[in-house]
């Protein structure tokens, strides 16, 4: 009993680069871009080869900014940005799209998604393939900011859009059914207790409790936002700014 072991170490990883270009068309006008990336990964094993656990994750950002001066006292920048992350995690079999309830023709499960069945028996390796998690965030940023001097004022106004998408999965491990195998009763002796084996009632398909977990674990947010600002730097004295 419980002698299954996987005994590949745990890993995790990441590779990440960043780039920039810079260029100045005039003495007022230059412009510059931004791009990075990232990719990274970790590995836990499991219990048996196939419930190890992976959590992929890639990450995009790229950037414009635009600076315009139309004065020696008046400036304008002008900033665009893009993000996107997807962070996933599961099982090799769920990360790889294989759905045993549907190869095994399991009715009852119109939800189930890639990755096996919850099949726990007392006193043995639980077969396990745990929850399916995934998730891509998408933002898009835009921002004007305007500065200009005036006297004794240094004055700085602006404005930024954001639109952000946020699509998040979570399906539980009992989205694919719980058949759980732990009363030795069952497969033992009539009138003499503990004469049973709960791998024996695996064996003949007598589970102690048959579960399944319903509705739709998936959620796609979408929310807009907007801001804006005005600060004015006013040097009152030689010694003191408000």
């Amino acid at each position: 009993r419980q002698n299954y072991a996987d005994g590949r170490s745990s890993r995790s990883r990441s590779d990440q680069m960043m780039s920039r270009v810079d260029h100045r068309f005039t003495s007022n006008d230059s412009i510059y871009g931004r791009y990075g990336y990232q990719n990274s990964d970790s590995f836990s094993p499991g219990n048996f080869p196939g419930l190890e656990r992976l959590s992929p994750s890639r990450k995009h950002v790229a950037s414009g900014v635009y600076t315009k001066t139309l004065s020696p006292t008046r400036l304008n920048e002008v900033r665009f940005a893009y993000q996107r992350e997807t962070n996933n995690a599961g099982s090799k079999r769920i990360l790889d799209g294989v759905n045993i309830v549907k190869q095994l023709g399991i009715k009852g499960l119109p939800l189930a998604g890639p990755g096996a069945p919850d099949i726990p028996i007392s006193g043995f390796t639980s077969f396990n393939d745990g929850a399916e998690t995934r998730r891509a965030d998408q933002t898009w940023q835009a921002i004007d900011m305007f500065s200009f001097n005036k006297g004794r004022h240094f004055v700085k106004l602006g404005f930024e859009f954001r639109r952000i998408h946020v699509d998040f999965l979570n399906n539980p491990v009992n989205t694919r059914g719980n058949w759980d195998f732990g009363n030795t009763e069952w497969s033992g002796l009539e009138g003499f207790p503990g004469t049973g084996n709960t791998f024996a009632n695996f064996l003949l398909g007598l589970p102690r409790q048959k579960a399944r977990r319903p509705g739709d674990h998936s959620s796609f947010l979408r929310a807009t936002e907007y801001a804006g600002y005005v600060q004015d730097d006013f040097k009152v004295t030689s010694k003191l700014t408000l």
